[in-house]
């Protein structure tokens, strides 16, 4: 028997086998699910591979209206999974993927970091892999892994730390250094708050671990690589970026910067945070109901913590291996503070940092930090676990530690995990309704938009059997939207806050704006948890002679807007400035453009009328739709007859990275209507126009110049390996006679 484990043991990749058998065990639940193709995940309920792809394209989701430059790093992320969805497989099992990969990738990456630390300070030799084993999936499947589940881009962002660090430890003498450095900065990426963090403290254990005297010009050499790789292979991010820089603040997050609002997050039991739980945004339940089980619960999390730091009790080692220990015990203890947000004794500096600094908005969400606290801990207690079995093995009393391991791993993440597979991981279905919806309105062209009514926001519905869901309907959609939970915050406040919440949907000007800014149909959904404005707002609808109701079923509605031109693109010739919010409904028309005054102007009024609320441009109410062909989701063309003093009219949300070339000369956009573009008309007579989404240009240039530099960094860096591996076998030869 001993000799079959030895000879498992010699098993090449056994370890790597073991972690994806046990993760695919752990998530059984969910994978054994066939009736549900809905999982609530970073990729945000897309029913079709083709809305699974295109609502990914960088850099303009034509899906949902909207830019997608903030989410464009976690396409490194997500690339594999659009391959996967360009390959036909159905997106309800690629989303089933998604969960098992990256908590197998979070489980592998902590066990290479873990393994190859106590190998670099030589602990605990003979059991060192199973030990990091044991550690990774206690990492993997804490309270806090599995309460960030619902956003996978942070989990791999935070496993690609401890891959940085194994390529720190086992790879900084190799020539490809940079390129694996590089890997995982850009895994890094997904989050600028994880790309920050992950550059802090891989700097930090690098000059800890490998900084001396005699390697200094070194370290700093193969830096200096890492950083220009990263910046030439993430080149594809920052030159669009840089060329239309567009922030959370941009697109309409300053709610999530008010005090109120980090009040609110802060508001967790200290003790909870400190034992790696807390009482704010629980995604996944991960404490026991019971209160036997619920002590069993916090008595594992508070071995975790205690073991942890029980290291530095125990015998004395070297002061190389001190430096890192104490590297991990202090962003420990300094994540911890942070995560307490208001709450801490850094509360009113933390908040002055986010509320009043250009890039405090990064760091907005004081519990994130639980994810370094939670890396700290687990590595901490790598070094002690591995310690402790060190001493008794000399007392034939090793297995003590694995039942420590099974402890802490079972109390802390048992009931986590059940709950994952039963309720908040579990696949769930849309009501047919909405199935019948998207199926009528799909054949009838995509030359116009939709509008989703209410918000879900994260209120629970009764098909979602209680799950509190991101708003699910743009992605899924068949038709074209705009998207009024994540876009712009004057899209939200044109289209759904102002008019939802102050009766303009009884309003026969209100649907005049839809028309204007391409919207044609309106679908509403009244199965939530009651709401006096849901219901106030349908019964607007139905009462209205500007619109048709042509689907009711179950609480679920389409109306049909009853008015003309409501296409992508049209001229007009005339244009209304205005200062107030409800004079866009007023004013607006499909011949008629509204620009609110307090937008930079490409067209100027008369400087005698700019105190007048209202300012009349030329002197016609025309409209044309001219014919135009849609060359890529960021770029269409076509040909037109007007005159100067008019307006090319173009529904799809404001963005300044919009530019129109009318004969090649480049004209700028204005916000129209509040929220659409607008691009003014110098010239008379035949106009051959290009409308670019300007940043993707550069996107296809950063391509370029990533792959080139990719390719080009192995060609040069492949022979001078062989070269190495000559002379180093020559070398050993030479020694051999």
């Amino acid at each position: 028997m001993i000799r079959r484990i030895a000879g498992l043991r010699r098993i090449k990749g056994l370890h790597f086998i073991v972690i994806i058998l046990v993760n695919v065990v752990i998530w059984t639940g969910i994978l054994s699910i066939n009736n549900g193709v809905i999982i609530q995940r970073d990729f945000n309920f897309p029913l079709s591979n083709d809305n699974f792809i295109k609502s990914y394209y960088p850099l303009w989701n034509d899906i949902s209206s909207q830019p997608t430059i903030e989410r464009l790093p976690r396409l490194f992320i997500y690339l594999p999974y659009l391959i996967l969805a360009q390959a036909g497989l159905e997106v309800s099992l690629i989303l089933k993927i998604l969960i098992l990969g990256t908590f197998t990738f979070l489980s592998i990456a902590m066990f290479l970091f873990c393994r190859s630390l106590l190998q670099h300070f030589r602990i605990e030799m003979k059991g060192h892999s199973w030990i990091s084993i044991g550690c990774a999936f206690i990492l993997a499947y804490s309270p806090i892994s599995l309460h960030f589940g619902w956003e996978t881009s942070l989990l791999v962002s935070l496993a690609a730390l401890p891959l940085l660090l194994y390529f720190i430890l086992t790879k900084i003498n190799s020539i490809y250094l940079p390129l694996l450095a590089t890997a995982a900065l850009l895994l890094s990426a997904a989050h600028p708050f994880n790309l920050v963090m992950n550059i802090i403290i891989g700097t930090i254990f690098l000059l800890l671990v490998r900084m001396s005297r005699k390697d200094l010009r070194f370290v700093l050499i193969k830096t200096t690589l890492t950083f220009l790789s990263f910046i030439a292979v993430f080149s594809w991010f920052l030159i669009p970026y840089l060329s239309n820089p567009t922030t959370s603040l941009e697109l309409g997050r300053e709610a999530q910067l008010s005090q109120a609002r980090f009040l609110y997050v802060s508001d967790n039991d200290p003790i909870k945070i400190i034992l790696l739980d807390r009482d704010q945004f629980t995604y996944t339940n991960t404490i026991p109901p019971d209160p036997f089980q619920s002590a069993f619960h916090y008595a594992s999390l508070a071995a975790l913590v205690g073991i942890g730091f029980s290291l530095f009790f125990i015998k004395k080692r070297d002061w190389k291996m001190y430096r890192v220990l104490l590297m991990f015990s202090a962003g420990f203890i300094v994540c911890t503070l942070l995560s307490f947000g208001a709450n801490g004794p850094l509360g009113a500096a933390y908040y002055t940092l986010v509320s009043q600094s250009s890039f405090g908005w990064i760091f907005r969400s004081p519990l994130k930090f639980q994810l370094y606290q939670l890396f700290f801990i687990v590595s901490l207690f790598t070094f002690s676990i591995a310690s402790i079995t060190e001493k008794l093995r000399k007392h034939n009393l090793a297995s003590i530690a694995g039942i420590i391991i099974t402890f802490i791993f079972v109390g802390s993440s048992a009931y986590g995990i059940y709950d994952a597979n039963t309720f908040t991981f579990k696949p769930i279905e849309l009501p047919s309704e909405y199935f019948e919806i998207n199926n009528m309105l799909k054949d009838t062209g995509t030359e116009f938009k939709i509008l989703y009514y209410p918000l879900y926001s994260t209120r629970p519905t009764t098909w979602s059997q209680g799950h509190y869901i991101p708003p699910f309907e743009v992605r899924s959609s068949a038709v074209p939207t705009y998207e009024l939970a994540r876009n712009y915050n004057y899209v939200k406040e044109t289209l759904y806050n102002y008019p939802y919440y102050n009766g303009t949907l009884s309003s026969p000007g209100f649907y005049d704006f839809l028309a204007s800014v391409g919207v044609k149909y309106i679908i509403f959904n009244n199965d939530r948890s009651p709401d006096k404005y849901d219901d106030e707002n349908l019964l607007r609808l139905s009462r209205s002679d500007d619109v048709k109701q042509i689907y009711a079923k179950n609480g679920w509605y389409l109306f049909e807007i009853l008015r003309e031109n409501s296409g992508t693109l049209n001229v007009a010739n005339s244009l209304v400035i205005v200062s107030q919010q409800s004079d866009i409904y007023n004013l607006s028309s499909p011949d008629l453009p509204v620009m609110l005054n307090s937008v930079k102007q490409a067209t100027s009024p008369s400087t005698d009328n700019a105190d007048t609320t209202q300012i009349r441009m030329g002197n016609n109410n025309q409209s044309v739709q001219p014919e135009y062909k849609k060359e890529s989701a960021t770029k269409i063309s076509a040909e037109l007859n007007s005159s100067s003093g008019s307006m090319l009219v173009f529904a799809e949300t404001f963005d300044n990275g919009w530019k129109a070339y009318m004969n090649g000369q480049k004209v700028d956009s204005v916000r129209l209507n509040g929220m659409i573009n607008g691009f003014p008309i110098h010239t008379d007579g035949k106009i051959l126009v290009s409308i670019e989404y300007e940043p993707q240009k550069w996107f296809e240039v950063g391509v370029v110049i990533a792959t080139v530099y990719t390719v080009s960094f192995v060609i040069v860096a492949l022979p001078r390996k062989h070269i190495t591996q000559r002379i180093s076998a020559l070398i050993n030869n030479i020694r051999s006679r």
